[in-house]
C-alpha cells in the first residue's frame, strides 16, 4: 500500500494507501491515463494518474490543480488558463514514482499547488470563471 492524494476538481484532498491497481477504481473508470505534474515552488516533478473518461461525464468538471501541473511539467508556464484545451477533468490521484509512497515534501508541494490555485481563482475570478466554462465547452464540442 502507498500514500497517496486523491485532489477532486473542488480542490478537496483526501489521502489514502492504495495500490496502484486500485487507482481506476477510486477514479470512477480507467486508470490509464498517467503523467507529471509539476509545482514551481518546489521544484518536485510528481506522477499523478487520472482518467480520460471523466470528459464523458454528464458536468465535465476540470481540475485546475493538476491543469496548472501539468503545464508547469509540460511546458514552465504554471499559468494554467493559457490553454483550456489541455486541462486535466476530474479526479486526479496523486503517487510516488514508480508506486511508491508520496513524500511528505511531495505533499506539501501539493497542498501548496493548491493554495496557488486558490488564490488565483479569489484573485481572478472572471478569467477563472472564462477558463473553466472554456474547458466544460470544448469537452461537450459546443
Amino acid at each position: 500500500m502507498a500514500r497517496s492524494l486523491l485532489v477532486t476538481p473542488d480542490l478537496k484532498v483526501e489521502e489514502h494507501d492504495i495500490e496502484l491497481s486500485q487507482a481506476a477504481e477510486m477514479l470512477g473508470g480507467s486508470a490509464d491515463d498517467r503523467l507529471h505534474v509539476a509545482f514551481v515552488e518546489s521544484g518536485l516533478t510528481i506522477p499523478a494518474i487520472y482518467s480520460s473518461e471523466a470528459a464523458k461525464a454528464e458536468t465535465p468538471e476540470p481540475n485546475p490543480l493538476a491543469s496548472m501541473g501539468r503545464n508547469e511539467s509540460e511546458i514552465g508556464n504554471a499559468r494554467f488558463l493559457s490553454d483550456p484545451t489541455r486541462a486535466i477533468l476530474g479526479p486526479v490521484l496523486f503517487v510516488g514514482e514508480n508506486g511508491a509512497d508520496l513524500t511528505d515534501e511531495e505533499v506539501e508541494s501539493v497542498h501548496n499547488g493548491i493554495r496557488a490555485v486558490e488564490n488565483y481563482r479569489a484573485d481572478q475570478p472572471e478569467e477563472f470563471n472564462l477558463w473553466h466554462d472554456a474547458v466544460v465547452n470544448l469537452t461537450r464540442g459546443i
